[in-house]
């Protein structure tokens, strides 16, 4: 499926999943972190946890940010659950199969069963 083409609706649709899959990662991170906290006993682990969150913000704008393969984005989204099937209901038939078929390379064949 062509990368280039795509309609106002379906521009619109990814940049809300988009942002909608950040903010859930986002949430997850602040999770990990409360419990990460709640365990700090020196001043080692709070350097460690610094470090981190530094490498996670680049992983995180390299991923949302820097990602040219708008399909393969979506893809891994859905893969790693930041986005569900029925969210991505508005993109085309064909579309949608090449988000599923990029999800696919980050998952399982159990896990593609539930994707599917």
């Amino acid at each position: 499926m062509n990368d280039l083409q795509w309609t106002a609706e379906e521009e619109s649709l990814l940049k809300e999943l988009t942002d909608l899959a950040y903010l859930r990662e986002i949430a997850d991170l602040i999770e990990e972190l409360k419990v990460q906290v709640s365990r700090m006993d020196s001043e080692d682990k709070l350097w460690d946890m610094y470090n981190q969150l530094q490498f996670r913000k680049l992983e995180l704008e390299k991923k949302y940010r820097k990602t040219s393969n708008r399909m393969m984005l979506l893809g891994k989204l859905l893969a790693e659950k930041r986005i569900l099937q029925n969210e991505i209901l508005g993109f085309s038939p064909a579309r949608r199969q090449a988000i599923k078929h990029y999800a696919s390379l980050w998952t399982d064949e159990e896990e593609m069963e539930t994707i599917n």
